[in-house]
């Protein structure tokens, strides 16, 4: 599998990104009760030809964050640059002309595809937007790359497996050539048959087109196949990051170590090596003072109830936000 140098200049940098969303509005004003801290400060380097699996429960901000990342939100602050160019703040019509390098691919392809339009007609739709010419030859080059034939561009959506669908949403996030898929729960959607057929596909496109990839997804399975990279988010935060080598074979938040042990096979006696987490998500709304995971962590002191901590460099490699790792 072709990776390109992590020492790369990133194809994107992210810096101190924050969303909130207005909760709620006070009596006789304007002004929200509350705000909802979706993603609340967050730093990551996206690299060409190389996979970042962004994980974390439903809730954390996964979704949120991704959509910033090609400005399908706007941010409340922070920075987004690509390649070293800041796009967080750039105007409508300067952000069209950038659209064509990054695109999505959504968990359900169903309701991504219009059931009215014909496949090639969804597959083209990019590039009509963008006043792009030979789209009927495109369109063939797109769905051969996803192991399709040029045929089905006169069917309609109905008439395909989810597998297949997904197959044509990539397809039609590849014709503007992009040079970075932020992909959101691509295969969670799919029998899990399909599922390997699906990340296999976006393993072979990236060798030939050395994309940047985000692959968003609960499944450390998944992620552990596919990404090189992975960031951990809990509660609008990265409380740790690294290689998937560093992160999923030597965890080192309390955090990510319960979300590894659920996927960890049992000892013989059927008693897993750690408990999985435990307790619900705290809102976003009502963020709790200190460490954002202390009121579900085992290990969760004074200190932590106190005092926030920070992505700091761990002894595996990795940075981890815990005050005793």
């Amino acid at each position: 599998m072709h990776r390109s140098d992590p020492n790369d200049v990133p194809l994107m940098t992210v810096h101190a990104l924050k969303k909130h969303f207005p909760v709620g509005r006070q009596l006789f004003s304007k002004e929200p009760k509350a705000w909802l801290r979706a993603v609340d400060g967050v730093d990551l380097q996206i690299h060409r030809g190389r996979t970042l699996g962004l994980v974390g429960e439903s809730g954390c901000g996964k979704s949120t964050l991704g959509r910033l990342l090609i400005r399908l939100l706007e941010p409340t602050s922070g920075a987004i640059k690509l390649d070293g160019e800041e796009i967080s703040n750039v105007s409508a019509r300067k952000l069209m002309g950038l659209r064509k390098r990054f695109q999505m691919v959504f968990q359900d392809p169903m309701g991504s595809l219009d059931p009215r339009m014909k496949i090639g007609e969804s597959v083209a739709e990019p590039m009509y937007l963008n006043g792009i010419g030979n789209r009927r030859e495109k369109v063939a080059e797109m769905l051969e790359a996803v192991s399709l034939s040029p045929e089905i561009a006169n069917r309609f959506p109905h008439e395909f497996s989810g597998g297949q669908r997904q197959r044509i949403c990539i397809a039609r996030a590849l014709t503007l050539e992009p040079d970075l898929i932020v992909a959101d729960e691509p295969v969670a959607a799919l029998d899990v048959s399909v599922q390997a057929q699906i990340v296999n596909l976006f393993q072979d496109i990236q060798q030939k087109m050395g994309l940047g990839y985000v692959f968003i997804s609960h499944d450390l399975g998944v992620v552990r196949h596919i990404a090189d990279d992975v960031a951990v988010m809990y509660l609008g935060k990265i409380v740790e990051q690294g290689s998937v080598k560093e992160v999923l074979d030597a965890p080192a938040h309390p955090y990510t170590r319960a979300l590894v042990s659920a996927i960890l096979p049992p000892r013989p006696t059927g008693v897993r090596f750690r408990p999985p987490v435990s307790g619900d998500l705290p809102s976003p709304i009502n963020i709790p003072k200190g460490c954002r995971f202390a009121s579900r962590c085992p290990m969760a002191k004074d200190l932590c109830r106190e005092e926030e901590p920070v992505l700091r460099r761990v002894a595996n490699g990795q940075h981890a936000a815990c005050h005793f790792t």
